[in-house]
């Protein structure tokens, strides 16, 4: 018997056993009680999901029965059928509900039981801590909802009969006496009558006001250290003075709950912090499970019901966009969006007994510029596609997810105990994951829109690993795994807490996994590191083991190649340039790449080849092809790698690695092609005597080699007539990267370079777009072309040249949207950004951020941002100001295109800034 159908079994053997000794009816309404789902789980020791589950399969199962009260209670059926023929005495459980309400006001929060549920721990355990509780910190971004938990607090204490039912819940919001700190601490502490000017009579205060009962400082980051200081003394004995009085000691045991929008660490004394020992963290909305996110909705919208008095109904657009909009304000953003497109649906409603029914066009306008984006307005969406709240059911995808892992449990305990075998197995496990798939894809109700993010960076990473391994996902079979990622991560706590309790099953299929599909495995913890990486999520044991079997279904025979080759050579990407260039070249992926720095000692190449091996450990043979260093050396360092041939080929160049790959394509043995590489390796020499060189300009820009060539296209329309000049659009970041050593100089003779940004070719003048549209600095031009045009012709370029680089030109040339759009919203973005820094640009650099903005937005439309920056960890950590600064002023063009500006691009808009910084 499996350990999951013993838990079941004692289960209803302890409802059995305890239902037994309820012998009359008064033993019975009050016995029921210990039979819910959170007293079983405790009684067992499992997660309250685990022990809800096991319950549920037993009602299902005919043998118990529950009732519809909230918290559920479960019954054992036969024994009150026994009872009920011997008595009148009948449960009924609409009754029930009735009689049974939730002694547990925290149990009507959205997210109690999911994303909620440690935060909601928390305040039980402080507001429960004797004699009077302990100071709480809430922090977390405007609208998450500390203000409400703050609330919800208060109340829990009262139900408890922690506080008394005539105390108050006072709020004092800090940040509307900012600007005067002694008013604030008069309403705090109080004061005597003549204090201060004023002071008409005696005050007692807040603090007094809220003595056995709770008072909330909300904004509390915006108290002066001065206020702070005043509540030490009241919070470590419960003693203040009133101002105006510092002979008699006031007492309170009012309990304290503070909430802030700011790192507390930066935002209050130290010595206040000590003093507050619960600091709970509320989640944003964004960070919450997309259920609670309906969950939310429908609620909100059942209570602008309840208000008007009139059913509300809603389209599937609308719940589609509601559910898609990051809102930045979070639950109070959402909360709003929603009572005002009531209002907008009610100014059109005219029929008294009509159902009231929300459309896209009834939200605020910003969130419908958003959807526009992506979903497709339809007036008249027929009743099909209407939504009721009041009867709506949110599917709990948390049970879905921990019912997929417990049945793949089940399977793997029935392959444990040789009721099946692996072919049965795995038969059924396709069918328990594809059952799971089918519900993500078919029976939620929406779709995030932002998965289509997480979608194309898993594309990526799975076309690399199908790549390497030669696996494939067949038939969008990709989607549904991304989405099941996406769905697990919103239910961290929850699955976590499951997991741990069911552990040792996991471990036991995970190793059986392990042992059977031994190169799957392998596939699956490269591919494990990848998503960690770029999603920055733990891949769990039951993460892996659902990639691991959807390798599996989807490639039942892999062909593991028998030779890996590996390209070790000194630089930044030269290994990655030449192995990248012959895979492409033998449309195979043959060989892996080891960039090393120029300093790399032996030892640390061995170190990064033992973990590529470890990676790739199926291989029989890898041929290591290197470009400099000692053979010996690096021999010594990898030898010791066991079960495995090693080939070392020294100086390697493009045209031997494709040789090589060629003959590891056809299978030939390790010793003939080294012995083929060896011989073919021929040096050769010639020298071109009294070459001639073009004259050439050259133009880049750091946003692509796409926009270098418009610009050069700009220029060749400004010429007065043509000219034996060559005009090269180039590659900006080569350029940075090569120096004047590259071969664009060794073959024309460069007269200057243009662009958008300066790639610090000392050897070469520079002229920047910016002068060219501002009239400045155009000395470069005219000595470039002093002995080719006239003073007309040059007169002629000049104007020419400024009237084609224009502003207004230059951003309308170079994006695919509307100029005056992008201009307007670049501006907008850039006055935030001053404003927020502090700084004032000079025309000069506003002309020529317009310019790298305005082609920044189009990359991020067209999905193909900057993706990297040399030290971009550096920015992150010293220019955090910066970098928020930058989104806040950048909240327009992300909303109104529908697009996420990362953080790298902020990095190169940084430079920009660095004068002034």
């Amino acid at each position: 018997m499996s350990n999951s159908t013993k838990t079941k079994q004692l289960i209803l053997e302890y409802i059995e056993s305890n239902a037994a000794e309820l012998l009359d009816e008064e033993e019975l309404q009050e016995g029921i009680n210990n039979f819910s789902a959170q007293i079983v789980a405790e009684k067992f020791n499992v997660s309250r999901n685990l022990a809800s589950q096991y319950l549920n399969e037993l009602v299902k199962e005919g043998v118990i029965e529950k009732t519809n009260s909230r918290p559920v209670f479960f019954y054992f059926r036969k024994m009150l059928e026994k009872k009920n023929e011997r008595s009148d005495f009948r449960i009924n459980k609409e009754d029930y509900e009735q009689s049974e309400q939730s002694n547990d006001v925290f149990e009507n929060v959205i997210g109690h039981n999911g994303s909620l549920r440690n935060v909601i721990d928390q305040c039980k355990a402080a507001t429960k801590y004797p004699p009077n509780g302990l100071p709480i910190l809430l922090t977390g971004t405007s609208g998450a909802g500390k203000s409400y938990l703050a609330n919800m607090i208060f109340n829990y204490a009262v139900e408890q009969k922690i506080i008394e039912e005539d105390k108050q819940f006072v709020i004092v919001n800090c940040s509307e006496f900012a600007n005067n700190p002694e008013l604030l601490t008069a309403n705090l502490f109080g004061y005597k009558k003549g204090a201060f000017t004023g002071a008409d009579s005696d005050n007692m205060g807040l603090i007094q006001a809220a003595n056995g009962g709770v008072l909330f400082l909300d904004e509390v980051h915006s108290l002066n250290p001065s206020c702070q200081e005043k509540l030490f003394l009241f919070m470590d004995k419960g003693i203040y003075h009133l101002m105006g009085d510092n002979k008699n000691w006031k007492e309170s045991s009012a309990r304290l709950v503070f909430a802030t929008t700011k790192d507390p660490e930066q935002a209050l004394l130290r010595t206040l912090l000590r003093r507050i020992p619960v600091t709970i963290n509320v989640p944003d909305l964004e960070e919450r499970p997309i259920d609670e996110k309906e969950q939310l909705i429908f609620s909100f919208i059942q209570n602008e019901a309840k208000q008007i008095k009139k059913k509300i109904k809603l389209t599937q657009s609308y719940l589609q966009t509601l559910m898609s909009y990051r809102f930045r304000a979070n639950v109070g953003e959402l909360k709003s969006a929603i009572k005002r497109s009531c209002a907008n649906a009610f100014l059109y409603h005219e029929e008294e007994g009509e159902c009231l029914i929300l459309k896209m066009f009834h939200l605020p306008e910003n969130i419908i510029a958003y959807a526009s984006f992506f979903i497709t307005i339809n007036e008249d969406e027929g009743d099909k596609l209407l939504f009721d709240p009041s009867k709506t059911k949110v599917e709990d995808g948390v049970e879905k997810i921990l019912l997929l892992f417990d049945s793949l449990l089940k399977e793997n305990d029935l392959y444990m105990e040789h009721k099946s075998d692996n072919k049965a197995f795995m038969e059924h496990a396709q069918k328990i994951i594809t059952k799971y798939y089918d519900y993500l894809m078919f029976d939620k109700k929406n779709k995030n829109l932002r998965l289509e993010a997480y979608e194309t960076a898993m594309e990526k990473v799975t076309e690399e690993i199908c790549s390497r391994y030669k696996i494939q996902f067949q038939n969008n079979g990709l989607i549904p795994l991304i989405r099941y990622l996406v769905e697990r991560g919103s239910y961290k706590s929850q699955i976590f807490e499951w997991e741990r309790n069911e552990k040792e099953r996991i471990d036991e299929l995970y190793n059986m996994l392990k042992n059977k599909y031994e190169y799957e495995f392998s596939i699956t913890e490269d591919f494990s590191e990848k998503v960690e990486t770029i999603f920055d999520i733990r891949v769990s044991k039951m993460n892996r083991i659902i990639l691991l079997l959807n390798i599996k279904f989807f490639n039942p025979e892999i062909k593991v190649q028998q030779i890996m080759g590996v390209v070790l050579s000194h630089g930044y990407s030269t290994a990655s340039s030449i192995a990248d260039a012959v895979n492409k070249l033998l449309d195979d992926y043959v060989f892996e790449a080891i960039d090393m720095p120029l300093d790399v000692t032996a030892s640390e190449i061995g170190e990064r080849l033992q973990s590529l091996v470890r990676r790739r450990h199926l291989s029989q043979d890898i041929i290591l092809l290197v470009d400099m260093g000692s053979l010996e050396e690096i021999y010594k360092e990898i030898s010791i790698i066991p079960n495995l041939n090693i080939g070392i080929i020294n100086n390697i160049t493009t045209k031997m690695a494709l040789d090589v790959g060629l003959k590891i394509q056809n299978n030939d043995p390790m010793v003939q092609i080294l012995e083929s590489a060896s011989k073919n390796t021929i040096c050769s020499y010639k020298i071109i005597e009294n070459r001639v060189r073009e004259k050439a300009i050259i133009f880049v820009s750091e946003t692509g080699i796409e926009t270098a060539r418009n610009m050069s296209e700009l220029f060749l329309e400004s010429l007065p007539r043509t000219i034996n000049v060559k005009i090269i659009p180039y590659d900006y970041y080569m350029l940075m990267r090569n120096g004047i050593n590259d071969e664009v100089f060794s073959e024309n003779e460069v007269i200057f370079i243009a662009g958008t940004l300066n790639p610090n070719i000392k050897e070469i003048p520079y002229i920047a777009v910016e002068d060219i549209i501002g009239g400045n600095q155009l000395e470069v031009l005219h000595e470039a072309f002093s002995t080719i045009f006239s003073v007309e012709e040059m007169q002629a370029l000049q104007n020419s040249m400024l009237m084609n680089f224009s502003l207004q030109n230059v951003v309308g040339y170079l994006t695919i949207l509307n100029a005056d759009k992008v201009l307007e919203l670049v501006n907008n973005a850039l006055n935030i950004l001053q404003e927020r820094l502090q700084i004032q640009l000079k025309y000069k650099s506003i002309i020529s951020l317009n310019v790298h903005l305005s082609c920044l937005v189009e990359r991020l439309v067209k999905k193909i941002p900057i993706e990297t920056y040399f030290e971009l960890d550096v920015v992150e950590r010293e220019q955090a100001r910066f970098i928020d600064a930058c989104k806040d002023s950048f909240v327009k063009i992300e909303r109104h295109y529908g697009v996420i500006l990362p953080i790298s691009e902020i990095a190169y808009i940084y430079d920009y800034f660095k004068a002034y910084m």
